[in-house]
């Protein structure tokens, strides 16, 4: 499951990675950390039984009031764990990794809704 659109100028990207470790999923989100893409990324994992999602906002759209640890700490309300980080990259982490597409979507509606009110 991977959705890649715009919004404006700006790219939102979310994806699942099947068997993916967090430091895997940290590696995909590295343009948008590193501001050589601008919006915000989502990816998530189950592995082992357990959710893994890692989510960054470029550093433009942080200046400007977004913040992947506050995505993050939303989403593993969903996985049912905890979550959290800086404002350009946030982990979460959970037990219920059936629940992974819906906090995909949930992070969709949270980045559409904070990019158009930019």
């Amino acid at each position: 499951m991977a959705d890649e659109s715009r919004i404006g100028d700006y790219v939102v990207k979310t994806q699942l990675i099947p068997d993916a470790d967090a430091a895997t999923l940290r590696s995909q989100v590295d343009p948008f950390t590193k501001g050589s893409l601008r919006g915000v990324a989502v990816f998530g994992s189950d592995s082992g039984g357990q959710a893994i999602m890692v989510t960054a906002v470029s550093p433009d759209l942080v200046a400007r009031g977004l913040n992947a640890g506050e995505l993050a700490k939303e989403l593993a309300k969903i996985l049912g764990g905890g979550g959290g980080g800086k404002p350009t990259l946030g982990q979460a982490g959970g037990k219920d990794a059936s629940r992974l597409p819906e906090a995909l979507q949930a992070a969709s509606r949270w980045i559409e809704s904070r990019l158009k009110a930019t």
